[in-house]
């Protein structure tokens, strides 16, 4: 569709990339490929198909072979592989045995860590129990840390109730003191 494979140059009009998308398309990988067989430098195919230096870097490091050849078909399907482990959702038997381990105290990083079997990664574990706080769910109630902007009762318990902290401190008010200090 956008250039025949042995092409050296691109048809400018067939490339239209909307503002918000950040993966690349299929076409763009193909494009890549050619120019890339083509002898043109990143920056110069980057030019081309209207994307960052960096990402133009980035896709031929990431899925480049061990001999430099870049194959537009074989990086789609490990762009299309990555996109869709990083999608893991847990449930069944795995969500049971997180649910547990947090119930336990085991952070999300110790469960990842404990079963490496899993595929697991922290950061799907909190996504996990923030999908749960969304559909009004008491998983994070098990967290040791809530992270910085979430509903966390640690705080509270360690440092005292607001109120409690005012009156606290009206025993020791700077008013208080001797006309000395």
């Amino acid at each position: 569709m956008l250039a025949h494979h042995n092409t050296k140059f691109i048809d400018q009009n067939f490339i239209h990339i909307m503002n918000s998308y950040q993966h690349l398309h299929v076409f763009e990988r193909r494009a890549i490929a050619d120019l890339f067989k083509a002898g043109l430098s990143r920056r110069s195919i980057a030019r081309r198909i209207h994307r960052s230096p960096s990402t133009v870097s980035r896709e031929l490091k990431r899925n480049s072979s061990s001999d430099s050849a870049y194959q537009w078909q074989d990086a789609q399907q490990r762009s299309l592989q990555r996109r869709h482990s990083s999608r893991l959702k847990l449930k069944g038997l795995l969500a049971n045995t997180v649910i547990h381990n947090l119930k336990l105290g085991f952070s999300p990083n110790q469960i990842s860590m404990n079963f490496p079997n899993f595929g697991l990664s922290a950061q799907t574990i909190y996504s996990f129990i923030w999908r749960d706080y969304a559909q009004r769910g008491k998983l994070w109630t098990h967290l040791r840390y809530c992270g910085k902007g979430r509903h966390c009762r640690s705080y509270k318990n360690k440092r005292g109730s607001t109120k409690a902290r005012i009156s606290r401190h009206k025993d020791h008010s700077i008013d208080l003191r001797p006309n000395s200090i």
